[in-house]
């Protein structure tokens, strides 16, 4: 008799086939023209396996500012660096499927510096660098966003609320939901 499989694993065979019949189905339209993306799909790294998602991701359009995160669906505008599920986007940027799994993405980087003893600060000044961005203005917005000091070790802050604090920064994106 074989072994009893959990809901999620289920979801994750069940999501999985859907996407990729989805992917192979669906002409992919004009991005310019499209509405606001905030769909539920599946997400990863709020706790490092797949899941389904809690939460919605809405990337503001072309016209309300969100430029290549946009086009993209890459909220935190990770560079490309052949992240799980990304191709390389406009601008050097990774491309993601979904704005939830960029924001996964961005959650996963968090995470992996966390693991390399950063602070807030060493951390910004390392995803952010001065030589493309205000980098001591970003330091202080999140740190404000986030009700913390920028020298507070990132082991001690909530993964998924740095990377809501930077989605915001770089592209005004909403995370809604859990």
């Amino acid at each position: 008799m074989p072994e009893p499989r959990s809901t999620l694993d289920l979801f994750t065979e069940w999501d999985a086939g859907r996407q990729r019949e989805a992917r192979a189905t669906t002409p992919q339209p004009a991005r310019q023209e499209e509405a606001p993306r905030s769909i539920l799909t599946r997400a990863e790294g709020v706790t490092g396996t797949a899941q389904p998602a809690s939460y919605r991701v809405r990337i503001p359009t072309l016209k309300e500012g969100g430029q290549l995160a946009y086009h993209n669906n890459n909220p935190g505008n990770l560079r490309f660096a052949k992240q799980r599920g990304a191709e390389p986007g406009q601008g050097g940027f990774a491309r993601f499927e979904t704005p939830e799994a960029g924001f996964g993405a961005l959650v996963r980087q968090v995470k992996l510096d966390t693991g390399r003893g950063h602070t807030l600060r060493s951390f910004i000044g390392k995803y952010a660098p001065p030589t493309e961005n205000d980098t001591g203005s970003y330091i202080k917005t999140i740190s404000k966003y986030l009700n913390t000091h920028p020298d507070e070790a990132l082991s001690r802050l909530e993964a998924r609320k740095v990377a809501e604090g930077i989605a915001r920064i770089e592209s005004q994106t909403q995370v809604l939901g859990r």
